[in-house]
């Protein structure tokens, strides 16, 4: 589909030749992109697929809930960790004095 075929270059497309092409790209496309295009051109869309997008955004809205608290309690298991010193035991012994040892 081309908008504005008609339209003198240098032109503003008509309102009503834009939102004509979004209608006719709602009623060709399938799925999310349909519902989408039926939002924008302000058309009525499947129920079941504005129902699902509203389950998922509140699956995510869970989700991101449950990661913001999991990385809150793993910075401060890793501040109580690293405030204990319980990660620094055994790293850097018997160092000792190397260059004379081998020297």
């Amino acid at each position: 589909m081309t908008i504005g075929r008609d339209t003198p270059l240098g032109q503003p497309v008509p309102l009503q030749d834009v939102a004509a092409a979004v209608k006719q790209m709602a009623e060709d496309a399938k799925g999310k992109e349909s519902t989408l295009l039926h939002m924008v051109a302000g058309l009525s869309y499947d129920t079941a697929d504005g129902e699902r997008v509203k389950e998922l955004e509140q699956a995510k809205a869970q989700l991101e809930k449950e990661l913001a608290e999991e990385r809150r309690l793993n910075r401060q298991l890793t501040t109580r960790l690293l405030m204990d010193g319980i990660g620094d035991k055994g790293v850097a012994t018997n160092t000792g004095k190397t260059g004379e040892e081998h020297g």
